[in-house]
C-alpha cells in the first residue's frame, strides 16, 4: 500500500461522486465491525442515506467534513479512504466546544497515519473557529481510544452496555474523552 494521501476540508456540499465514496467507506467500515452508530446487515443504499442527510449541515458549516483521499497513481479518481467531522453547531452554554464524530478510515488503509492526519486538521479547524474543547465517545478498550489518548485526548468516564456490537450483538462500554485545546 502507498503513502500518497491529501487530506482536504469539504467547503459546501460534496459531489455526487464524493457522496458514493463516503457511502461506500461508511459500509466497508460497518461490515468490517467499527461502532460508528450502524448494525449489519447494512447497506450502501443505507450509508448514502446517512450522508444526504447531513448535506444541509455541511452547507451551513454546523459540521464540518475532512476526508483522506487516495491520490496515488492507483487512484486516479482520487478515493476517499477516510473521513471524520467536527461538529460546531452547540447550545448556548457551550459554544466553546466541539464534537469530533465519526472518524472512520477503510480496513485496507488503516494503520497509515491516516486517522492521526483527519483529526489533527480537525483540532486544527476547531481552533479557528474559537472552540478550546474537543469531546467525542468510543467503544472502550478498542484501538480508537488508543489512538485518542496517544494524541492528547483524556478519558473523563466510561458508561456501561451503552452500543451494541455489530458483531455479536453484545453491549458495549463507551468510553468519552475530551481534549483541551
Amino acid at each position: 500500500m502507498n503513502n500518497s494521501f491529501k487530506i482536504e476540508r469539504f467547503e459546501g456540499i460534496p459531489s455526487q461522486l464524493d457522496l458514493s465514496n463516503l457511502s461506500s467507506l461508511l459500509y466497508d467500515c460497518v461490515v468490517d465491525g467499527a461502532s460508528i452508530g450502524f448494525l449489519t446487515p447494512f447497506s450502501v443504499e443505507k450509508a448514502r442515506v446517512f450522508w444526504d442527510g447531513l448535506v444541509n449541515q455541511f452547507q451551513s458549516k454546523s459540521r464540518i467534513l475532512f476526508v483522506a483521499r487516495d491520490i496515488s497513481k492507483s487512484s486516479s479518481s482520487g478515493n476517499i479512504v477516510g473521513t471524520v467531522q467536527l461538529i460546531l453547531d452547540m447550545p448556548d452554554n457551550g459554544v466553546h466546544r466541539g464534537e469530533i464524530v465519526k472518524l472512520m478510515v477503510s480496513p485496507l488503509y488503516r494503520r497509515m497515519g491516516i486517522a492521526k492526519q483527519l483529526l489533527e486538521i480537525a483540532e486544527q479547524v476547531a481552533k479557528e473557529y474559537k472552540k478550546t474543547l474537543l469531546v467525542l465517545d468510543t467503544n472502550t478498550g478498542e484501538g480508537a481510544e488508543l489512538l485518542y489518548q496517544s494524541i492528547g485526548y483524556k478519558l473523563c468516564g466510561v458508561i456501561p452496555n451503552f452500543s451494541i456490537s455489530s458483531v455479536d450483538r453484545s453491549l458495549k462500554p463507551t468510553s468519552y474523552m475530551y481534549k483541551l485545546l
